[in-house]
């Protein structure tokens, strides 16, 4: 548990014996048009925007003209270097600046920037540190290690575990396809409208897995914690088996369980 968790820019693949159910679903032509045109209009700091994380506090959006001394200035000014398309949709005062709730962290911050001005929405998740440092997270799951290590976080509980296991879900995934945690089958977003085939495949999701998609749950391991979550990403449902160590490094196994389920791709 002491290497880096491995950014899969791909679809998840299954690091368990047991192959993934595959799903007889095709999407229909209007279908796959609609995807390309939605994925196509997205830059690499750009994506579909999914809801922003059950952690999230709206009510705390950082706003205000931009200034050394804020958080919103703060951030721009640590990602200018290294990401200047990051550091202008953070300094747009049309962006909101969501800090997401991590008591666990210390000397640092995780911020949400979302901006839905038409016709590209754009979000991404940064980290803040007390002395400036900014790293972006979202598509960099390495850099929530490296954030880990450097804070000195102390995962002490299965609680503690549990909930740097989901902002590290939350915030790491790339925005490029639609990815968002799921705590039972009933979270699942499916099409609004499905044939009578798409009908059975959700059917038989939910009937094979009702029992077992759960919250995400963490329980001692050897020299830390292994909490178990799921997602949806793309049309996948995933199970994750997220190894945190005691000194913050994360080590992320994924199993796609279920593949080309009939849910939208992108939003």
């Amino acid at each position: 548990m002491r290497e880096l968790w491995k950014l899969q820019r791909h679809r998840p693949r299954s690091t368990s014996v047991a192959a993934p159910i595959r799903l007889a679903f095709a999407p229909t032509a209007v279908g796959a048009v609609i995807l390309i045109a939605a994925l196509s209009a997205c830059s690499p700091t750009t994506g579909p925007t999914s809801p922003p994380s059950t952690s999230s506090n709206p009510s705390s959006s950082v706003t205000g003209t931009p200034d050394a001394g804020d958080v919103r200035g703060r951030l721009a000014a640590g990602l200018r270097d290294s990401s200047p398309a990051n550091a202008s949709l953070v300094e747009n005062p049309k962006s909101s600046v969501t800090p997401v709730p991590a008591t666990w962290l210390p000397g640092w911050q995780i911020l949400d920037v979302v901006n839905l001005t038409p016709p590209h929405p754009r979000r991404v998740h940064a980290a803040l540190s007390d002395d400036g440092r900014a790293l972006v997270l979202s598509g960099q799951p390495d850099s929530f290690s490296t954030v880990l290590a450097e804070s000195g976080v102390s995962v002490d509980s299965a609680a503690v575990a549990t909930d740097v296991a989901e902002v590290f879900l939350d915030s790491t995934h790339d925005f490029v396809t639609l990815s968002y945690r799921v705590d039972e089958v009933g979270d699942i977003r499916w099409r609004p409208k499905l044939t009578a085939e798409q009908e059975r495949v959700r059917d038989q999701v939910i009937s094979a897995y009702g029992d077992e998609v759960a919250p995400a749950e963490g329980t001692p391991a050897s020299g830390g914690w292994t909490v178990t979550a799921w997602t949806v990403t793309g049309t996948d449902l995933v199970r994750h088996q997220i190894g945190i160590g005691a000194d913050g490094t994360i080590v992320d196994k994924t199993e796609t369980v279920v593949s080309d389920l009939p849910v939208p791709a992108s939003s």
